[in-house]
């Protein structure tokens, strides 16, 4: 562990707490149509299917990562994850993806969706969505073949791993537990998943 990385602590999130970061900063960093309705939070949070870190120098939060866990709990989605605009730039996006590699390492992997670059608007739009890409990339994370609509928005699936390597029929059988947690009853109406050639 590094000197920058000592001076920050990671520390779990309550209910409250997610509900705060939830309705206030992650307004500015999620848009609209990424950002789910608080109830699904709640009821997903309740029956032990929703948890937050935070990464904290003192008492202030610096970042925070939102995840729905899968009901076996082997694996997690990276529901929301960000860095407050005020600590942007000083690399504590990459120190807190090695972090919470470390703080789940009884699990098998984080899933994490991203803005798909194929569906971009432009090229503006493709670029920052390579940059954001290519940060996961540089802290092992895995791409896969995995894209992914629901609710108006459109992803491309990633996976941190953990315990174990996986292939894309392992990434999307446990995507698929994660999602129907996340909807449970409107799973097949809403979630069109595939896999995309090369």
């Amino acid at each position: 562990m590094t000197k920058v990385d000592q001076q920050f602590d990671i520390k779990v999130l309550g209910l409250e707490e997610i509900e705060e970061i939830y309705m206030g900063p992650a307004v500015r960093h999620f848009p609209a149509n990424e950002r789910k309705p608080m109830k699904a939070i709640r009821r997903m949070y309740q029956a032990g299917a929703y948890e937050g870190l935070g990464l904290f120098e003192g008492e202030a939060l610096v970042a925070y990562a939102l995840y729905v866990v899968a009901p076996d709990g082997q694996n997690l989605l990276l529901d929301y994850y960000a860095v407050l605009e005020d600590h942007r730039g000083k690399g504590i996006g990459s120190i807190f993806l090695q972090r919470m590699s470390r703080w789940y390492a009884d699990r098998q992997s984080i899933l994490l969706e991203t803005e798909d670059v194929l569906l971009a608007a432009d090229d503006k739009e493709k670029q920052l969505r390579s940059r954001r890409n290519d940060f996961y990339l540089r802290n092992g994370v895995r791409e896969t073949r995995i894209h992914v609509s629901y609710c108006g928005a459109d992803y491309q699936v990633f996976y941190l791993p953990i315990q174990e390597q996986k292939d894309e029929i392992r990434v999307l059988d446990a995507l698929e537990q994660i999602y129907r947690v996340m909807f449970p009853d409107t799973y097949k109406e809403w979630v069109k998943i595939q896999t995309k050639s090369e």
